[in-house]
């Protein structure tokens, strides 16, 4: 997919993640759709070109392959919320927290800056991803060497 970008389970399968899943996700620009997540057989596309948060991370990640831990952990933390404001809440506590947590213990990422200024968090919401953030790095700090 030319210059599209892998994000989601599949990207964090390439950053080393143990886990499976069959969909291929991307981030890309889709300027003749107005649609935020364009449907694709296999996975969805986010569409850079209608929201600014993913524009920024597009911008940032254009060239690569595969998104860095930094631009997944800011994606994984929209998923987060995006699921509990939909009602998905074993999907947001089983998978995006999982991932949160291995991104933070693997990569030590611990920040959302372009997520925060560039998406409508509520302060709630950025309480509860610092929360989950603060607990991954508990974790690796009770893992037994």
């Amino acid at each position: 997919m030319n210059d599209f970008v892998l994000i989601g389970g599949q990207a964090m399968i390439h950053l080393g993640l143990n886990r499976t899943t069959l969909d291929h996700d991307y981030l890309g620009l889709v300027p003749d759709n107005k649609r935020t997540f364009v449907k694709i057989p296999g996975g969805h596309i986010c569409n850079a070109s209608v929201d600014k948060f993913f524009m920024k991370i597009y911008l940032k990640e254009k060239g690569n392959e595969v998104a860095t831990p930094q631009s997944m952990l800011e994606l994984k933390c929209r998923s987060f919320v995006e699921r509990w404001r939909n009602g998905h809440f074993e999907k947001a506590n089983n998978i995006d927290v999982s991932d949160i947590t291995f991104l933070v213990n693997e990569y030590a990422v611990t920040s959302f800056p372009i997520l925060s200024r560039n998406w409508d968090l509520s302060i709630g919401e950025k309480k509860e991803l610092k929360k989950i953030i603060k607990e991954a790095k508990k974790t690796k700090e009770n893992i037994p060497v």
